[in-house]
């Protein structure tokens, strides 16, 4: 069910589309990356791959 590459890639488009840049804008990443990936992911790994990529 998990698969972190294409998470990954989602994560990477969603905060380039919202421009954020720091682990400040994680609530607005997450909101708009679950939506996008609904049933795909578990919230937490997708939590854990933003904040890295955010910080």
């Amino acid at each position: 069910m998990f698969n972190f590459d294409r998470s990954l890639l989602h994560l990477q488009e969603t905060i380039s589309e919202l421009s954020a840049d720091s682990p400040r804008d994680l609530g607005k990443v997450m909101k708009a990356a679950m939506a996008r990936i609904a049933g795909k992911a578990q919230g937490k790994e997708v939590n854990e791959i933003a904040r890295k990529l955010l910080s």
